[in-house]
């Protein structure tokens, strides 16, 4: 990753906004800009990036040999747990040259780590910096592109070998988990997000959390889940059902693929992205079976992330974008369908990462 050529670009969103360093949290855009990042802890671990010189990392001792090893950015100013991390953080400030100012802050920041940071620059302004550092990452480059598709391979993977093992008489969180174990044992690192497992009525319920309710006969059940690879996330949505399906089913599920698929053909560059959110929901509402939501949402690093495909947003579509069309019907106490995959804006129109079926499938 050029993580050289992303930090010359965030320095310039930084002088655009007349701020004079930028400071990263744990998360997405540290993993974005340094190559590195952990979860968010109650202990303070900062990135702060300057105008002029390499990032420097203010962390525990403990994971000094871990950024070292993980991001090309070795400066790293260390605090104990005895002394705290204001005295390090203060005097990292101090030897950056860091004016008194704007500070450009990671939105994904923890409060307790917020509160150090202003205690550090007590006469600086923090501006939230999670528009103009979502901008950076909305347009994909080829390796991001093709750490997203593997990421699909392996979630394609892992759904065909669970329907082919039989999903009725499960419960939904055991299918859940089956997942997630055929996702790592195909190379994934983690799981993307926990995996929605609706059957029956809960199919009806857009995010509903797996449970011990068993699939049974005749039953839809929404499976949508992903996995990461390099950081980089996967989301995919099928619908299967267990034995073939009534008249209604079907053109419920009809009317969803159908949905899906116009939106999908109609991605291209200079689209607006409410144009997408438009066609999927014209379609579903022409069926008469459904109602409008939003189509899709961006994904890369984070699950969700810009752009949104709702309506409202005016933004044209661009080469290198990446996210979700996921259009649905969900008929409350009785099932739900949807069919989700996500998608990169080429050139020449745009490319479906998942290779699944969209087919109905009875299993």
């Amino acid at each position: 990753m050029d993580y050289k050529g992303r930090l010359d670009r965030l320095r310039m969103r930084m002088k655009l906004a007349d701020c004079g360093v930028c400071a990263l949290a744990p998360g997405s855009m540290l993993k974005y800009f340094t190559g590195f990042t952990d979860d968010p802890l109650e202990r303070l671990l900062l990135c702060l990036v300057t105008p002029d010189k390499d990032p420097v990392f203010v962390a525990p001792k403990l994971f000094v040999s871990q950024i070292r090893s993980e991001s090309p950015f070795g400066d790293v100013r260390p605090w104990g747990d005895t002394e705290g991390p204001l005295k390090t953080l203060a005097a990292t400030v101090k030897d950056a040259r860091v004016r008194r100012g704007k500070v450009l802050v990671d939105e994904g920041m923890p409060l307790s780590a917020f509160f150090v940071l202003q205690a550090a620059l007590p006469d600086s302004e923090m501006v939230r910096g999670g528009e103009p550092m979502a901008e950076l990452r909305i347009l994909k480059d080829p390796e991001e592109v093709a750490a997203m598709k593997r990421a699909a391979r392996i979630a394609d993977g892992a759904l065909a070998a669970v329907l082919e093992r039989g999903i009725a008489g499960h419960t939904e969180l055991e299918i859940a988990l089956a997942l997630k174990s055929e996702m790592l044992g195909r190379g994934a690192e983690a799981s993307s997000f926990e995996p929605i497992i609706g059957s029956g009525p809960n199919g009806a319920v857009g995010h509903h959390r797996p449970g011990q309710r068993r699939i049974g006969q005749g039953d839809a059940v929404i499976m949508d889940f992903g996995c990461r690879v390099d950081g980089y996330c996967s989301d995919v949505t099928r619908t299967v059902f267990c034995s073939s399906p009534p008249r209604e089913m079907e053109q419920v599920y009809e009317a969803v693929r159908c949905a899906q698929e116009a939106a999908v053909k109609a991605v291209r560059v200079g689209v607006e992205a409410q144009d997408i959110d438009r066609i999927a929901n014209e379609s579903v509402l022409a069926s008469g079976m459904g109602d409008w939501h939003r189509t899709g949402h961006g994904i890369g690093l984070d699950v969700h992330e810009p752009p949104y495909i709702v309506k409202g947003n005016h933004r044209p579509l661009d080469g290198g974008m990446t996210f979700s069309v996921e259009p649905g019907i969900y008929l409350l106490g009785r099932f739900g369908v949807r069919v989700e995959d996500v998608v990169v804006v080429t050139a020449t129109g745009q490319e479906v990462m998942s290779g699944f079926t969209r087919s109905l499938v009875v299993c």
